[in-house]
């Protein structure tokens, strides 16, 4: 398989949370935080889009999905569609979407965002106004050192396209920053008022390189400050179990230069009364926890599609889960992803709002027509922790789950060598204990009871495998 770099990220949870109205002096360590407002404020009213000229829209298809999005109780294909700005780019620009009659294939309804456009563009459908139905979600990588993303969410609902999170969102919420004496900065977020105080965390010799302080650590004149910048992640979630997904973004604090990060700031958002408001924010001084979530590159499977790493952190939780694109329809694409998101969904739930979740991913296996995931994680709910291991196993022709039977055939031989190498473990196991499995190019694991329970090696399930019915060459 082949690996992509790439940035765009879905935060995930610090550990530190201050009380409302406590201002504080901080040293950074890895995933602190500082509550900045748990109160709703009114931000930014949405903007409509007028609706533009179909006829004069030309270009290739981004990505698509499936899903009722306008309302009349049938799904629409939703299609992304966009313009290559440079020959040879994957940036895609003059980004539309239009949304189609699955049955006739006539259009419905369509609208293209003010300058919207980018990287590795992808959607998602979720109802994120309250009135039950989907709105969609177009995410793009803007490139840079950065990471930045343009992120916009439409509505198809009541007969008419509007943009609802626009370009203006982008933005984030504002904060003012300065140095002190002595290495150290003040962030002030005026959706609050409140103010927090840390220390620098980088060189003191850069500092003063750069004329911020001179050699007794006092902040000279310079007009240098700390900045926030716009939206460097962004996702869509129902983290209050109300049917209604929040948005929740993440934006990066920066110092002196661009490689210097201060912090992120946390935000979700609500969508009430026609405008977006604050339900709370938090400053953290890393982004992930270290010994659990790394940049990773995205990865490229045998047969074109990409998966993509979604991260996301929500009430102490801790998620990364994959998003695929580039599938070639919508409806395989679709398929796959909605087995995830509701694999996901199922495990806040069952947490709930005390609840906390670690949940991670590895892509075992991406070949053209077949691809493996591995979900791990701890859940912690009630005073009880429990392991999670979930395996997916896809059929990339359609985007459905396969049965292991589906991967090695009904030979009564390879379930034979099951049970004998099963024996040899001190626990045999039959077909009707196995649960799940996953494989990785060198060995078939079966699960059992939340647990990997055996692995063949490829040697013996190789021929089993060959046999396969969805067309995969191992």
């Amino acid at each position: 398989m082949k690996l992509k770099n790439r940035c765009l990220v879905l935060g995930v949870l610090g550990t530190l949370l201050l009380p409302v109205g406590v201002s504080a002096e901080i040293r950074p360590q890895p995933t602190k935080k500082q509550e900045i407002s748990p109160v709703a404020v009114n931000i930014i009213t949405p903007k409509k889009v007028n609706p533009v000229v179909l006829e004069v829209q030309r270009g290739e298809i981004v990505d698509q999905a499936i899903g009722d999005v306008d309302g009349d109780g049938n799904d629409e294909d939703v299609l992304l569609m966009g313009n290559k700005v440079v020959n040879g780019s994957h940036f895609m620009g003059n980004l539309y979407v239009v949304i189609k009659d699955r049955k006739n294939g006539q259009v419905k309804g369509y609208i293209r965002p003010v300058d919207c456009g980018g990287y590795d563009s992808f959607l998602t459908l979720t109802d994120v106004t309250g009135n039950g139905v989907a709105n969609v979600l177009i995410t793009s990588l803007t490139g840079g050192s950065g990471g930045i993303v343009d992120c916009r969410i439409l509505d198809f609902s009541e007969g008419k396209a509007e943009e609802i999170f626009t370009r203006e969102n982008n933005i984030g919420i504002a904060c003012l920053g300065k140095y002190l004496p002595q290495y150290k900065a003040e962030l002030t977020f005026p959706v609050s008022g409140k103010t927090i105080v840390l220390d620098l965390p980088g060189e003191k010799d850069m500092y003063r390189y750069l004329n911020v302080y001179d050699d007794d650590g006092q902040v000279k004149d310079s007009g240098v400050r700390p900045y926030i910048q716009n939206l460097c992640s962004v996702a869509a979630l129902d983290i209050d179990n109300d049917g209604t997904s929040e948005v929740l973004t993440s934006q990066r604090v920066v110092g002196a230069t661009n490689f210097d990060t201060l912090g992120y700031v946390r935000t979700i958002w609500k969508y009430m009364a026609g405008s977006w408001q604050v339900k709370r924010t938090n400053f953290y001084t890393d982004l992930y926890s270290p010994h659990i979530y790394k940049q990773e590159a995205d990865i490229i499977g045998a047969g074109g599609y990409l998966i993509t790493k979604q991260y996301v952190e929500i009430n102490g939780s801790r998620i990364k889960y994959p998003h695929f694109s580039k599938m070639g329809t919508g409806l395989q694409q679709w398929q796959l992803n909605g087995q995830i998101d509701a694999f996901v969904k199922k495990i806040l739930k069952e947490a709930g709002g005390d609840g906390n979740i670690e949940l991670n991913y590895e892509v075992k296996y991406a070949g053209k027509k077949y691809t493996s995931v591995l979900f791990t994680g701890i859940a912690t709910a009630h005073n009880r922790t429990t392991s999670i291991m979930q395996a997916f196993n896809f059929n990339m022709n359609t985007g459905r789950s396969i049965e292991l039977e589906t991967l090695v055939g009904k030979s009564s031989k390879f379930w034979g060598i099951v049970t004998q190498e099963s024996m040899k473990q001190g626990h045999p196991l039959t077909k009707k204990d196995v649960q799940g499995y996953y494989y990785d190019g060198g060995a078939l694991v079966l699960l059992h009871d939340g647990k990997e329970e055996l692995a063949l090696a490829q040697s013996m399930v190789l021929p089993y495998l060959k046999r396969n019915k969805i067309g995969e060459i191992f």
